[in-house]
């Protein structure tokens, strides 16, 4: 009987304990299985004031953002989210990342054809409670041809001129593409070579000429001359010359691109061409005369009336 009341005894305490376990343990709040992330991605603004000085791709080229998380434990996270609109310098991206120690986190801004052209990096340990990572992200090593202003405004009968530039050149010897335009509303006068393929005080020889049998077409060919290698880098390619002659919008559109190429022949790639485009408006000289001749003639009036 006693050894009966002892057992009783003892399985009453350990069911006591069990229970005592279970309160603690519901009065406990349980961690989520995943952490709420916001990514700053910062220095934008830096980036894109460095665009004016330089000829790294424009904010406005990134059409999207991905972000990959991986880690211990983990099969990996990839989310994609839109890019910048106009005039952004700063982007916040939100995502849900499983809890664990140094996840890291890329982060990759892409053009409209899914190539990085921005890229960075960091680690995080994360725990269930929300956190905010910042994350710096700078150009991407790729070869761009483009107009580093996209779009230009100017008035009928003016003499303008545009840019086309290069990022990130690698050895490269000529080029070879044509440039198409509306001939209804502009007309190319003609072009002089920029400074990137005179590196090394190279000789370079630039040719240009409107194709026979297509109205707004510009063939234009550019080479270094002589036994004085390839070159590598970022710069002002050429600048193309035109008169506006009419109202309305042209388009600048890269088109059959020949190739850049190394002084062996050896194909170059490009992985991205931006087109431009210009836009013409009628002057209003005539209106503004109107005006002051009026204006003059009010005064004059004035003045008579005066007896002055």
């Amino acid at each position: 009987m006693k050894r009966n009341k002892g057992l009783i005894k003892s399985t009453v305490e350990r069911l006591g304990l069990i229970v005592l376990l279970i309160v603690i343990g519901c009065g406990k709040e349980s961690m989520p299985p995943t952490t709420s992330v916001s990514i700053v991605v910062k220095s934008l603004s830096k980036i894109a004031s460095a665009q004016k000085t330089s000829m790294s791709p424009a904010l406005s080229f990134v059409a999207s953002f991905t972000v990959t998380v991986t880690g211990d434990g983990m099969d990996p996270l990839i989310t994609a989210f839109p890019g910048l609109s106009g005039g952004e310098h700063s982007a916040l991206l939100k995502l849900a990342v499983p809890n664990g120690s140094n996840r890291l986190f890329l982060v990759e801004g892409k053009n409209q054809n899914g190539k990085t052209i921005f890229k960075g990096s960091t680690t995080q340990s994360l725990n269930g409670t929300p956190v905010s990572i910042p994350v710096t992200i700078t150009p991407f090593e790729f070869t761009k041809v483009f107009f580093p202003s996209v779009t230009q405004t100017v008035s009928v009968g003016d003499a303008f001129t545009r840019d086309i530039a290069v990022f990130d050149l690698r050895e490269t010897f000529y080029v070879a593409f044509d440039l198409t335009y509306d001939p209804a509303v502009i007309a190319y006068m003609g072009a002089t070579e920029g400074d990137v393929f005179k590196k090394d005080n190279g000789v370079t020889v630039l040719q240009t000429a409107l194709k026979e049998g297509q109205p707004g077409t510009i063939v234009i060919g550019l080479t270094r001359v002589g036994q004085i290698g390839n070159i590598s880098g970022s710069g002002k390619l050429m600048t193309l010359s035109f008169k506006a002659v009419a109202a309305g919008t042209s388009a600048l559109t890269f088109s059959d691109p020949k190739g850049f190429r190394t002084q062996s022949h050896q194909d170059v790639p490009i992985d991205d061409w931006q087109d431009g485009a210009v836009t013409v408006e009628t002057k209003i000289e005539g209106v503004v005369s109107t005006i002051d001749t009026a204006i003059n003639t009010t005064a004059e009036a004035v003045v008579k009336g005066s007896g002055l």
